[in-house]
């Protein structure tokens, strides 16, 4: 639980896997992942002035329970390796995923310094940044 009350459920896992065919050559594979669901969002608030807004409970979530987060960003890739002698070659490939499935953003606006405010909530979802990478080593 978040200090603002807001709750969420995440579940994390991954694997190494290391194979040595010959000697002098390794081939390593790995991959990582985690899942994130029914994540409520910290409410953002905007003053209609210079001041702060008034004190907030604390452990207590105010926003919409619906305007949940979920996703699952992962990570995975291979390197080999060779040794011939005094040289090494490698080679690294790499690919990595954020994918937001979807989000909720819970915001009160002009809120004036007796707490009244305009409660706005944001939806979306569908969301991937991707990025390949590469690497050769001589």
């Amino acid at each position: 639980m978040y200090p603002d009350g807001a709750d969420f459920w995440f579940l994390r896992y991954g694997g190494i896997a290391r194979w040595r065919p010959a000697k002098g050559v390794e081939v390593t594979g790995f991959f990582s992942r985690y899942d994130y669901f029914d994540e409520e969002t910290t409410p953002v608030i905007f003053t209609s002035g210079a001041f702060l807004p008034r004190p907030i409970a604390r452990n207590r979530f105010c926003g919409q329970d619906w305007a949940d987060w979920a996703g699952h960003p992962q990570n995975f890739g291979a390197m080999a390796k060779v040794d011939r002698g005094p040289w090494q070659i490698g080679l690294g490939l790499f690919s990595s995923r954020f994918t937001i499935d979807q989000f909720g953003a819970n915001l009160f606006a002009r809120t004036d310094a007796h707490g009244r405010t305009e409660r706005q909530v944001l939806l979306g979802r569908d969301q991937v940044s991707q990025s390949y990478s590469g690497e050769l080593l001589v």
